[in-house]
C-alpha cells in the first residue's frame, strides 16, 4: 500500500508542480502540517493550507483542501506567489493495482498567480525543486504503466505577468481549462478560454501521444488560438497550427501554420500601440509550412498577403528580443504612397503654397521590427513615380529603413536606387541615390513638379540627404549634387529661336513676337544637360546648356525647394553672328514660387551686348584706318604675330577709353 500511495503522490506532483499547486505525497491521515511540509518540500517554496481539509479513500484517493497560498521567493515581497478559494484531486483506487494511474479529478477554483519578473531578469516562477532518487524496480523501469484524465480543469483563474525592467503589466482574468486524456499514449484534450488583457481568446489543442512527448519524442498536434473584439465584435487574430512537436531540451515543431490578423488596427490599440492614420495597416495574413523552436520560426511555400499586398516564397522570424524578419518574396504591385503619406509626406496631386507644413514626421514604426528582405515585385509605385517592375533589397535595423532598388524600370528607364528613411534617432533623415538611363523626361517631369512642356529621355544622377522633425525642415536641409543629359527632345510652349531672332526688334520695340509663346510652339534640342549641388534646400546650377538647331541657349539659376522659389536665366545664342544682335538672343528670366512662375525679358542684357558689339567694330574699324596709316598689318607675311602688337594694343586700348 505504501508504494502505491508513493506512486500516486508522484503523479499529483507532477501535475502540482505544472500548475503551481500543493501536496506531493498523499498523507495517510488527515494532517495539516504534513500536507504543508510535504507540498513545501515539494515545490520548494512555503505552502499553506488555511481551509478546510477532507480526505477519502474509497471509492477513490480524493483530497480537497480550502484556502491556500504559495509564497514568493525570497526578493519578491510578501505577497504571495499563488492561492486558490479551493483545491480538488481525486485519483480511481483500483487502477493503481493494475499500475494506471486514473486521475478522475483535479480542480483548482479561482487559482491568483502573480508571475514577476525582476529587472535583472530573475523571476518567481523558477522554482527549487527538491530532486529525491526514487527507488527503482528490479527492471529498472517506471513502477506504473499508463494513466488518464478524467474532469481536469481551472475555473476563474487570474494570471499577471509584471515585467519591471519594461515596467508593463499583462493580466490573463477569467481564464476556464478543461483537459481529458483515456491514457498516457492516447489523445490529450484541452480547451481553454478567458480575457487576456481585457481581449476574449479561446484555445483548443490536442496531443496525439502525450507519452511519446513527456520522453521527448514528436508527437502529432493541433493547436488552435482564437482572440476576438470585446464585446463580439469579431475576430482580432487566429493561429492555427497542425504538426509535430518534440519538447527535448530545445523544443521544436514542423507542421503547417496559419495565421490572420483582420483587424490591425483593434489588434495594435490592444497591445498598446498606436497606428498612423489612413486606409493603411488593415490586414494581415501568413501561412506556410513552418519548422523552428521556442523563440524562431522559418517558413517555406509561405503566402502572405498585408492590405493590398499579396507575396510568396520564404520567410523567417526570430522573435527571442526584437522580431527579426528575413526573407525572400515576390510580390505584386507595391504602392507606397498611402504608407509615406501617413509618415509625413505631402499628399498626391497636392501643390503647396504656403510652405511645407510643419506636421511631425513619424517613422517610430520603423522601430517596431528588424527585417532584411529580398522583394521581387511586379511594380512599385510613389505617388506619380512608377517604377515598374523591380528587385528590392529592404534591410530596417534599428528604426532605419533602406531599401536597394537593384533593378528598376522608372519612366522606361533602367538603373537602380537607393532610399534610406532613418527613424533610428530623435530626428527622422532621409537619402535619395539614384543612376538611371534612358528614362523618359516628361513623364518624370510630370511626377515631380506636374511639368509636362518638355518630352525627350536620357540619364539622371542625383545624391541627396535631409533631415528634419517635420516636412518644411526636411526641405529647407536638403543637399547633395547630380546630373542630368537629356537628348532629342522639345520643349513645348515655347520657340527660343523666334526670341533669338526677334532681338534686334526687341530693342527698338521693348517687346517680342506673340508667336514665341503658346500651345503651338516648341524647341526641339539635340542635347540639354548640367549639373547642380544642393545646400539647405536649394539646387543651383551654373552649367544647364541646350543645344538645338543653329543655336545653343546657357542657363544659370537656383530652385529653392525649401522656400519654394524659383529663379533662372537662359540666354540664348545663335552659331551665327548675323542672327540676333551679334548672334545674341533676347534673354528670359524666369522668377517666382510655387503657386506661379513669371517670365521676363533682359533687356538691359542685351543692350549691353548691342553696345559692346558696336563698340567693338568701331574700334576695328579705327585700328584698321590707323593701321593702314602706319603700315601696320597686324601680320607678317610669313604668318606670324606682328611685332608692333604692343602698339596696336596700346591703340585699342585709347580707343575703349582706358
Amino acid at each position: 500500500m505504501g508504494r502505491i500511495v508513493a506512486i500516486v503522490g508522484a503523479v499529483l506532483a507532477l501535475l502540482v508542480v505544472a500548475v503551481f499547486v500543493l501536496p506531493q505525497f498523499i498523507p495517510t491521515g488527515v494532517y495539516r502540517k504534513q500536507i504543508e511540509t510535504a507540498a513545501s518540500s515539494a515545490l520548494g517554496r512555503e505552502v499553506k493550507l488555511t481551509g478546510q481539509i477532507h480526505l477519502s479513500l474509497i471509492p477513490r484517493i480524493e483530497v480537497r483542501a480550502g484556502a491556500a497560498t504559495v509564497a514568493n521567493p525570497a526578493g519578491f515581497g510578501d505577497a504571495p506567489f499563488a492561492s486558490m478559494k479551493e483545491l480538488r484531486a481525486a485519483v480511481k483506487l483500483w487502477p493503481l493495482f493494475s499500475q494506471r494511474v486514473v486521475v478522475d479529478e483535479f480542480v483548482l477554483v479561482e487559482p491568483n498567480i502573480a508571475l514577476v519578473q525582476l529587472a535583472n531578469g530573475t523571476n518567481n516562477w523558477t522554482f527549487d525543486i527538491a530532486s529525491k532518487p526514487s527507488e527503482p524496480n528490479e527492471s529498472g523501469a517506471s513502477p506504473f504503466k499508463d494513466g488518464a484524465l478524467g474532469d481536469v480543469s481551472i475555473v476563474d483563474g487570474q494570471v499577471t505577468f509584471e515585467d519591471r525592467a519594461a515596467k508593463t503589466t499583462q493580466t490573463l482574468k477569467k481564464f476556464d481549462l478543461k483537459a481529458s486524456m483515456t491514457a498516457l499514449d492516447q489523445p490529450f484534450d484541452i480547451k481553454a478560454s478567458g480575457l487576456a488583457n481585457d481581449l476574449p481568446f479561446d484555445f483548443a489543442g490536442n496531443i496525439q501521444n502525450p507519452k511519446a512527448m513527456l520522453n521527448k519524442q514528436p508527437s502529432n498536434v493541433d493547436l488552435t488560438l482564437k482572440t476576438q473584439q470585446a464585446g463580439g465584435g469579431g475576430d482580432l487574430l487566429s493561429v492555427a497550427f497542425k504538426g509535430n512537436v518534440q519538447l527535448a531540451d530545445n523544443p521544436t515543431y514542423n507542421g503547417h501554420l496559419d495565421i490572420n490578423a483582420p483587424n490591425l488596427r483593434k489588434l495594435a490599440a490592444v497591445a498598446g500601440a498606436t497606428l498612423p492614420a489612413g486606409n493603411i495597416y488593415r490586414s494581415f495574413s501568413l501561412s506556410g509550412d513552418a519548422s523552428g523552436g521556442a523563440s524562431d520560426v522559418a517558413l517555406k511555400n509561405a503566402t502572405v498577403a498585408f492590405d493590398d499586398i499579396n507575396g510568396k516564397g520564404q520567410a523567417a522570424l526570430n522573435f527571442a528580443g526584437k522580431p527579426d524578419l528575413t526573407g525572400k518574396l515576390s510580390t505584386n504591385v507595391i504602392d507606397a504612397t498611402p504608407y509615406a503619406s501617413a509618415s509625413g509626406a505631402p499628399q498626391q496631386d497636392t501643390k503647396p503654397t504656403g510652405g511645407w507644413g510643419t506636421a511631425p514626421i513619424d517613422l517610430s514604426p520603423l522601430k517596431l521590427v528588424d527585417a532584411n528582405l529580398d522583394l521581387s515585385t511586379a511594380g512599385l509605385k510613389f505617388q506619380k513615380f512608377d517604377f515598374g517592375p523591380s528587385s528590392v533589397a529592404v534591410v530596417l535595423k534599428d528604426g532605419k529603413l533602406t531599401a536597394d532598388l537593384k533593378q528598376t524600370s522608372l519612366f522606361s528607364g533602367a538603373g537602380g536606387a537607393t532610399l534610406v528613411a532613418d527613424g533610428s534617432g530623435s530626428i527622422p533623415r532621409v537619402a535619395l541615390k539614384a543612376n538611371m538611363a534612358k528614362m523618359a523626361v516628361k513623364p518624370l517631369l510630370l511626377a515631380a513638379a506636374g511639368f509636362d512642356r518638355a518630352d525627350g529621355s536620357g540619364n539622371l544622377q542625383i545624391d541627396v540627404t535631409g533631415a528634419g522633425a517635420n516636412l518644411q525642415a526636411l526641405m529647407s536641409s536638403l543637399a547633395g549634387s547630380g546630373k542630368f543629359n537629356l537628348g532629342n527632345g522639345v520643349l513645348n510652349g515655347v520657340d527660343l529661336t523666334a526670341l533669338v531672332k526677334a532681338a534686334k526688334t526687341a530693342l527698338s520695340s521693348k517687346s517680342i513676337p506673340l508667336n514665341a509663346f503658346g500651345p503651338n510652339a516648341q524647341t526641339k534640342f539635340s542635347n540639354l544637360d548640367g549639373t547642380f549641388t544642393m545646400k539647405d534646400g536649394v539646387a543651383t546650377t551654373q552649367d544647364l546648356n541646350l543645344k538645338a538647331d543653329q543655336m545653343s541657349v546657357s542657363g544659370q539659376g537656383a530652385l529653392d525647394i525649401g522656400g519654394q522659389k524659383l529663379a533662372l536665366t537662359l540666354s540664348p545664342q545663335f552659331n551665327s553672328k548675323s542672327e540676333g544682335v551679334d548672334g545674341y538672343g533676347l534673354p528670359i528670366k524666369f522668377s517666382g514660387g510655387w503657386s506661379g512662375v513669371n517670365v521676363s525679358f533682359d533687356f538691359d542684357t542685351l543692350v549691353q551686348r548691342a553696345a559692346g558689339s558696336l563698340k567693338a567694330k568701331a574700334t576695328d574699324e579705327v585700328q584698321k584706318q590707323i593701321g593702314k596709316q602706319l603700315g601696320l598689318t597686324g601680320q607678317n607675311k610669313d604668318g606670324k604675330t606682328d611685332k608692333n602688337a604692343d602698339l596696336k594694343k596700346a591703340l585699342g586700348g585709347l580707343l575703349s577709353g582706358h
